[in-house]
């Protein structure tokens, strides 16, 4: 009887790829850098990543020898939960393994440091942009950008999660400036002095800004031209509604935490 062979064909893919080499690793397609930065950024993210990552962590672990590959002094809860949180964080979960073939530990990597490239070797970047190869494993969430790393599911809240930074970051600068709206002082039948405006600047840009400098008094003087009677007033010149900040923060807040 004639013996048959069936051989596995190993030619490589002639696809295109979107996904930018940097040397020894590929770039991930959206920074990590950003991610980091966001989770820093919203405290309704920050919490939702959270909530998440425990509940992912909360398996059964009693029939699992996952212990004796840990270090000291980290449980497999601990470990798990911050495999998980890189998972929900980034959308990737490196873990590096060191040690021999059949004696080694595990070690989470911190997933905005992790690069890999087409081979699936794994990398740590640091700061400084020293990079070392390292042995291991990653799990990543399905991404349609990228055949290499994955993508966390709140992407398509990041319009949210900015639109409710730059809220609070308004209402923080709104408040460094002594908590008053865009003003515009005008001189009716006068003309502020040089004196004047550079006293006006120096106040406004010095005496008035922050909690300890709250309360204090602008002195205003005229300088008459003519018979009529000179003036001068204080007009706004854009205001923001509060109703309106809280009504967006209220939208964005739930969609963020969805």
């Amino acid at each position: 009887m004639e013996n048959k062979f069936i051989f596995k064909s190993d030619a490589p893919s002639l696809q295109l790829s979107s996904d930018v080499q940097n040397g020894d690793y590929i770039e991930p397609f959206i920074s990590f850098s950003d991610l980091l930065e966001l989770h820093y950024a919203n405290v309704y993210h920050r919490r939702a990543i959270k909530i998440k990552a425990n509940m992912l962590s909360q398996i059964e672990i009693d029939e699992s020898d996952l212990a004796k590959f840990l270090p000291q002094n980290v449980s497999e809860k601990e470990f798990l939960f911050e495999f998980c949180y890189n998972l929900e964080l980034f959308g990737n979960a490196p873990i590096e393994k060191a040690g021999a073939k059949t004696n080694y530990k595990l070690y989470n990597i911190p997933a905005h440091e992790w690069r890999t490239n087409k081979d699936k070797q794994m990398f740590q970047v640091g700061k400084s942009g020293k990079k070392i190869k390292l042995d291991g494993y990653y799990l990543k969430f399905y991404s349609p950008s990228s055949r290499y790393y994955g993508e966390p599911d709140y992407l398509a809240a990041m319009c949210q999660i900015l639109t409710n930074r730059q809220a609070d970051m308004y209402n923080y600068s709104f408040f460094q400036n002594g908590a008053r709206p865009d003003l515009a002082i005008i001189h009716e039948n006068s003309e502020p002095s040089e004196e004047q405006i550079a006293a006006y600047k120096k106040f406004f840009s010095e005496n008035y800004k922050g909690s300890a400098n709250a309360h204090k008094t602008l002195l205003c003087y005229t300088n008459s031209i003519g018979e009529k009677d000179a003036k001068i007033r204080f007009e706004k010149l854009s205001e923001v509604q509060d109703l309106s900040f809280k009504a967006l923060k209220e939208v964005s807040r739930d969609e963020i935490a969805a």
